[in-house]
């Protein structure tokens, strides 16, 4: 009960009541009643800080009942494992019942390590870790008594000095062990009362007993927020795994489909160079050109060479892009070495003048005289290049032109290989995705070309497995494509005179 609240009402509320009941005629005491009323309103913060020295120095029964203090911290606390809700509920047990100026909970952690969980009034930062005080959790660890700071101060200045320095600067009177299974699992720190006298005999009774009943349920509430904490992890990380499978499931989706979409292109297109290299051989079998020129003979012999080097090339496509799908981190900086790009570019030019000629496409090769060599796996270039102009002449009608462009580019260290045509062009909505697997423009049926559809996809991963390798594309619906790659020059060579 607030006994300076109950006074304090009964000085405001009686003066009033007897002015009401004499009717108002005597107006002097209507005027002591208002004052008397104004006067007990200004004092009532006096009287309730004397009213609670008075109680708790010769009221203790009126100020709290123990048992229904003890009552309440075993209700009110043994409905609830939520950390913050239990701590905040016995605070406020507490402080109804002792009216302490502030309270911090601490707790030991699974680590070991005791964590303030709960503090208000008291300066003790909210989780933050309290320094391990040998000489104090010795002190829990031996004793069932409350730590007292004004009974250590006096009986044991020196072997408690620097937990009663602490104490006193973060304004602790009281250090009450929270034991579990004889093990010391937290404590509850309290402040002076706000009367500013010591805590009675009886108060540390009470609160041993508090402590006695409270240690269970703050230990049972810190296993669940630990086992809930855990359960939060466990579901983070099934959610993660499920994501992965989800995503595995959609890879293996695409691998499904672009299985499907090799064997379909694979199919169509090594039936072509093998009817021709199958028919022209029966027919030959047959002695159906024994009497033919030796021109047409060549002629026939050039078309099964170039149906089998077709076929060749198709197969060499599969496997690059097979070898590219599956390593992981595709990469070719252990066979990088210094290459002389135009020497390549050279022979591949010269291979594909036949097909060129056979296609009434002209083949033109531009360099400077002096090209510097460049950083590169001499086997993959030739396929990157051989898969670009094999493109360029495919898709350009008869009467039309290849030209392939070597360039320095000084200012970026890296050289820049381009191919352009004058072919059918590329249909701007295919250009965005024209480099990836088994992808053809649009228009590329009218060609009747043959291939794997993989070139430009090949030749895509092997420059960007080159160190900081560039490739891009440019076409024009009609007019033409333009395909080109930048490679890093060879760091110590000089220009080479070709």
């Amino acid at each position: 009960v607030n006994i300076a609240s109950i006074l304090t009402l009964l000085a405001i509320v009686i003066p009033l009541n007897l002015a009401i009941a004499m009717n108002f005629t005597d107006k002097r005491l209507i005027v002591a009643a208002i004052a008397t009323a104004l006067v007990s309103a200004i004092l009532y913060p006096y009287f309730k800080s004397y009213f609670y020295k008075l109680a708790n120095k010769y009221f203790f029964v009126s100020l709290y009942d123990e048992r229904e203090v003890l009552s309440k911290i075993n209700r009110e606390l043994g409905d609830t494992l939520d950390e913050t809700e239990l701590y905040e509920r016995m605070a406020k047990i507490i402080n109804q019942a002792f009216h302490a100026s502030g309270i911090a909970v601490i707790v030991k952690d699974s680590k070991g390590r005791y964590v303030i969980e709960y503090s208000k009034g008291i300066k003790l930062a909210h989780h933050k870790i309290v320094r391990n005080d040998n000489e104090v959790i010795s002190f829990f660890n031996n004793k069932t008594d409350i730590f007292v700071f004004e009974e250590e101060q006096k009986n044991n200045p020196k072997k408690f000095k620097d937990a009663l320095e602490r104490m006193n600067r973060h304004g602790i009177k009281l250090l009450i062990p929270l034991k579990t299974k004889n093990s010391l699992s937290g404590a509850i720190a309290l402040g002076e009362k706000f009367a500013k006298d010591v805590y009675s005999k009886e108060d540390l009774q009470v609160l041993e007993i508090i402590a006695n009943q409270s240690a269970t349920m703050v230990e049972n509430a810190r296993l669940y927020s630990e086992l809930r904490g855990f359960n939060e992890i466990l579901q983070k990380k099934v959610d993660a795994q499920t994501k992965d499978l989800q995503k595995k499931n959609i890879h293996l989706e695409k691998l499904l489909k672009m299985r499907t979409e090799f064997l379909d292109t694979a199919s169509h297109q090594l039936r072509t160079p093998i009817s021709i290299i199958q028919g022209l051989s029966s027919m030959l079998v047959e002695g159906a050109y024994n009497k033919a020129s030796a021109k047409e003979r060549k002629e026939v012999f050039n078309d099964i060479f170039y149906g089998a080097k077709s076929m060749n090339h198709i197969v060499d496509d599969i496997l690059q892009a097979a070898e590219c799908d599956t390593s992981k981190d595709f990469s070719l900086k252990k066979l990088i070495t210094d290459v002389s790009i135009v020497d390549v570019v050279e022979k591949i030019v010269n291979d594909f003048q036949v097909l060129a000629k056979k296609q009434k496409v002209e083949l033109i090769f531009k360099h400077p005289k002096k090209f510097p060599l460049v950083r590169a796996s001499e086997k993959h270039l030739k396929h990157i290049i051989s898969n670009l102009i094999n493109n360029a002449i495919k898709y350009t009608p008869s009467g039309g032109k290849a030209v392939i462009k070597l360039s320095d580019e000084k200012s970026s260290k890296k050289i820049k290989f381009q191919v352009e045509d004058t072919g059918i062009g590329i249909p701007k909505e295919d250009l965005e995705d024209i480099f990836d697997k088994f992808k053809r423009g649009g228009n590329a049926i009218s060609m009747n070309a043959n291939g794997s559809g993989l070139g430009l996809f090949i030749a895509k991963q092997l420059v960007k497995a080159h160190p900081g390798g560039e490739i891009g594309i440019e076409s024009k619906l009609g007019k033409g494509t333009k395909v080109w790659f930048k490679i890093h020059k060879a760091s110590s060579s000089k220009n080479v005179w070709i």
